[in-house]
């Protein structure tokens, strides 16, 4: 599943090309994906320009000329896949070069110089979802998440593990498995921890390295693949990471399941409980 790191890489390269044109049609492939009508999906997208392509959270926002937006969540494995016309009038896949022949198609927006952008997903979990409310809750980037608001949430969560509580897209928007394994490295804090015992100050440290981590990981992705408009990235990881035995400081790294997720981490982090 794409985390923040990548959605935001994405993101800003998709509004890099798709930012001031205009949307021809907006096709539905998959209508138990949209939470309207075709027909308000239409309505409220076609003839419309784009203003700008953002993130919000672990979903790409795509906001239009009037009042109008709708987001895309990729979900566990979608896709977005781009296609132009090329001087022979045949479509093809600007990754693979071949004729255009997109499956598992949820929804597909094709602009008005023919350039189109596909929502895909072979499960068909991924979605788009017209004029979404937006969450009150802080995205791990913002000004908002802060030590304090951490600390407050994490007296509330009774008997919760840190490790559920950085996940829960209800309390921060944007963090995933993978990442938390890494901040919670980081800050050298055990992932099985009780949120409720940590003490106070250590929340200074998870909102610093959260930060970090994020900020890295773009970067990271960036100089690896810096036109990348679908997928993931992880080779530069720590922690969270099979094909790694030891971390950076020469601890074995080990792994147990939580909440169904496998959870990476080392002796190094303090357990409080």
């Amino acid at each position: 599943m794409p985390e923040l790191p990548d959605l935001q890489v994405i993101s800003g390269n998709l509004n890099k090309r798709f930012k001031g044109k205009s949307i021809k049609e907006f096709q539905i492939h998959n209508p138990k994906k949209i939470n309207a009508e075709i027909k308000e999906y239409k309505e409220a997208i076609e003839s419309k320009t784009i203003e700008s392509i953002g993130r919000e959270g672990k979903e790409i926002i795509i906001k239009l000329s009037d009042s109008n937006y709708f987001t895309l969540h990729l979900m566990l494995k979608g896709q977005l896949k781009l296609s132009e016309n090329i001087p022979n009038g045949e479509l093809f896949s600007l990754d693979s070069k071949v004729k255009d022949q997109i499956k598992h198609k949820i929804v597909k927006i094709i602009f008005d110089d023919d350039q189109s952008l596909a929502l895909t997903d072979f499960m068909g979990q991924a979605k788009a979802t017209l004029n979404p409310d937006i969450p009150d809750v802080p995205d791990a980037m913002s000004e908002k998440f802060t030590a304090d608001y951490l600390y407050q949430i994490a007296q509330k969560s009774k008997k919760a593990n840190i490790k559920k509580v950085l996940k829960n897209q209800d309390i921060v928007r944007g963090i995933g498995n993978a990442y938390v394994d890494e901040i919670l490295w980081e800050a050298r804090i055990a992932p099985q921890s009780i949120a409720s015992k940590i003490p106070e100050d250590k929340f200074v440290l998870i909102i610093e390295k959260s930060k970090m981590v994020l900020e890295n990981a773009i970067n990271e992705i960036r100089k690896a693949e810096p036109e990348l408009v679908s997928g993931e990235l992880r080779h530069f990881l720590k922690i969270h990471t099979s094909k790694k035995k030891e971390s950076p400081t020469g601890h074995a790294i080990l792994f147990v399941k939580m909440n169904s997720k496998k959870t990476y981490y080392t002796n190094e982090q303090e357990l409080f409980e």
